[in-house]
């Protein structure tokens, strides 16, 4: 957990094998960052696409 300024962030890293246990804790119903990393591109970069979700509840 890192604090930044007024607020208390947490970090959760689940690979994408435990997403269906992620999705039954509670934090899975807040707002999320999520990082999807894909090919290497012609000059040899790895892709990395950075997403927002919304609450659910």
């Amino acid at each position: 957990m890192a604090e930044i300024t007024t607020r208390a962030v947490r970090v959760l890293d689940v690979p994408r094998t435990d997403m269906a246990s992620f999705f039954e804790m509670p934090e899975s119903d807040q707002v999320r960052v999520y990082y999807l990393f894909g090919a290497e591109t012609d000059d040899q970069r790895i892709q990395c696409y950075i997403g927002r979700t919304h609450a659910t509840r």
